[in-house]
């Protein structure tokens, strides 16, 4: 018996080897032509059959019978182009992930002869979901992701944060605990400055700088915007 509710969901994707960017560039057209590894008769298998029937993507599908740790070395000695897995399996040193082909969810099982325990798995499962909605994505990112699909910038990219410079973010004043300036230091505090912390080095291949500009008011921020 499987409950109503799912304890977890895996992501798919296409990873290639760090700097390739052929693939960051041109996305899914690159696939064309290329070697595709995946693992023989999975469900990332089955995915890539019906999401390249409706792209229209022709490549050359190689279906794998070894450990996940072999596939991923013949995607570094070039025997493969990309490489279909779940997110899990990625290290960023060797191997990045540049599209999502999809995601299944997960359950737990309970033997027919137990409903008793299939009664308290449901009750909680349904406790946990109402206390922390994002209690699966996070038991998933801090156990299972290895890295994200838009940790990289493109080469157009990189060139346009070279002469845009700091991106300007602005920000409603005296909107705490979302955002603040600081009276002393004219600094911004609150969630927003977290969050333009993490964001500020997230990215694996350049560093972003954010400008934070407080407004009196959103509209007084929205009419600046449309200037």
């Amino acid at each position: 018996m499987y409950p109503s509710l799912p304890m977890g969901s895996e992501d798919y994707y296409f990873f290639v080897t760090p700097g390739n960017t052929e693939f960051i560039n041109k996305g899914i057209a690159a696939v064309n032509g290329k070697k595709v590894g995946v693992n023989k008769d999975s469900i990332q298998e089955q995915y890539y059959l019906e999401w390249a029937e409706k792209n229209g993507v022709e490549a050359e599908l190689i279906e794998l019978t070894v450990p996940e740790n072999e596939s991923f070395a013949m995607l570094q000695k070039g025997e493969l182009d990309t490489y279909i897995s779940i997110d899990g399996y990625g290290n960023p040193e060797t191997a990045v992930p540049f599209y999502k082909l999809g995601s299944s969810d997960y359950y737990f099982a309970v033997s027919n002869q137990r409903p008793d325990v299939f009664e308290e798995l449901e009750n909680a499962l349904n406790r946990i979901n109402n206390e922390n909605r994002y209690f699966n994505q996070q038991l998933y990112e801090k156990y299972m992701s290895s890295t994200g699909a838009n940790l990289l910038l493109s080469p157009t990219e990189k060139d346009w944060l070279a002469s845009h410079g700091a991106i300007k973010v602005g920000y409603v004043d005296n909107y705490l605990p979302f955002c603040d300036r600081d009276g002393i230091s004219n600094d911004l505090n609150g969630a927003l400055r977290d969050f333009l912390d993490y964001a500020s080095s997230v990215i694996q291949n350049a560093e972003l700088k954010y400008d934070p500009i407080p407004f009196d008011t959103l509209q007084e921020a929205l009419d600046t915007q449309k200037r």
